[in-house]
């Protein structure tokens, strides 16, 4: 997103609380489904160590062949995509989540385990919202949770979120001729432009996780019950769905286009904010989880985690109870 398509979006934002409070009528559209549309496109992802870290690659390529390409289009829940990309602890478990879920990112085919991690962070700190919410309040924009807010924002400012996570993947600067090779203008230029948009798209990619972009968004009506004859219709030349069935018929529904995983992950935590669901972090399991709706508080996620917390006191309470140094009879006496 532009410069100025971000000012115009806060500008958009602007107005819209304005003309809210000013508004004497309004008519409220009954409740509306977000549906997040992910078509994945399930190719061949591998992965491999270098240094510390390990590099992610992700092909449509046919193996062997450059010119072949291939994959299985498979259109996958946002929602539980979401829950799947929290639950990932190792790059083992990371590579078998990537091969069942399509492109990670829009752009680029090459990321790290460290990357994967910043990207599960800062999908943690937009569902708990909680800290996210404190840091702006308190115009904190440093520390973790301030760079988190730079990054969500619309507007190009720089950023350590992300910090170091790219290492891995740059060249390795002591092979002969490296120095001179980059010491060309017309390939430095190159290379900065490169830089420059590859920043703008890393950018784009993470004010999805604040709200999808509006071109990504767009109201629709869908029918209300199965109805095969209707797609049929809707071939015709010209043919409007409001006129093809009465407004009793049909229904609106949010529809959200996401193009890779990261975009459906990002959608469907807006949705869940819309819709106001909060989320509590387990102290046991450490895993986020929905509060019912009414309740302000609910400490852990299940029974068990419940159960396993009570179980952790008793056991703490026995052992200091053995510490502590028993009293003699000519203590207890001369108490």
């Amino acid at each position: 997103m532009s410069t100025s398509a971000q000012r115009t979006a806060a500008e958009r934002r602007r107005q819209a609380i304005e003309a809210h409070a000013r508004a004497k009528n309004e008519m409220t559209i009954s409740a509306m489904p977000v549906i997040i549309d992910y078509p994945a496109k399930i190719a061949r992802y591998s992965t491999h160590k270098r240094g510390e870290d390990f590099i992610f690659e992700y092909t449509q390529k046919v193996e062997g062949s450059h010119l072949s390409y291939s994959y299985e289009e498979k259109f996958l829940d946002a929602y539980e995509l979401g829950n799947d990309f929290e639950k990932v602890k190792t790059p083992t478990e990371a590579l078998d989540f990537l091969s069942r879920t399509g492109a990670f990112t829009p752009h680029g085919d090459r990321f790290t385990w460290s990357r994967f991690l910043r990207w599960q962070k800062l999908a943690s700190l937009v569902r708990e919202y909680k800290q996210l919410a404190a840091a702006m309040r308190e115009g904190t924009w440093s520390g973790e949770h301030g760079e988190a807010l730079k990054a969500l924002t619309h507007f190009p400012y720089p950023t350590t979120f992300f910090e170091g996570t790219d290492e891995a993947l740059l060249p390795i600067t002591t092979s002969p001729g490296y120095a001179e090779l980059t010491a060309q203008p017309e390939l430095q230029d190159s290379i900065r432009r490169g830089q420059e948009k590859s920043a703008a798209a890393e950018r784009n990619l993470m004010s999805w996780f604040r709200e999808p972009p509006g071109a990504a968004m767009s109201i629709e009506l869908a029918p209300r019950k199965d109805d095969p004859e209707l797609l049929q219709e809707l071939r015709r030349g010209g043919a409007m769905i409001e006129f093809l069935r009465s407004p009793e018929q049909l229904r609106p529904i949010l529809l959200v286009k996401a193009d890779c995983t990261l975009h459906a992950i990002a959608a469907s935590l807006w949705a869940a904010r819309m819709a106001g669901l909060v989320y509590q972090r387990c102290p046991v399991c450490s895993q986020l989880f929905e509060l019912p709706k009414g309740k302000a508080w609910k400490e852990y996620c299940t029974t068990k985690c419940q159960g396993t917390a009570h179980s952790r006191r008793v056991r703490a309470s026995k052992s200091t109870a053995k510490k502590e140094p028993k009293k003699t009879n000519r203590a207890k006496a001369s108490e």
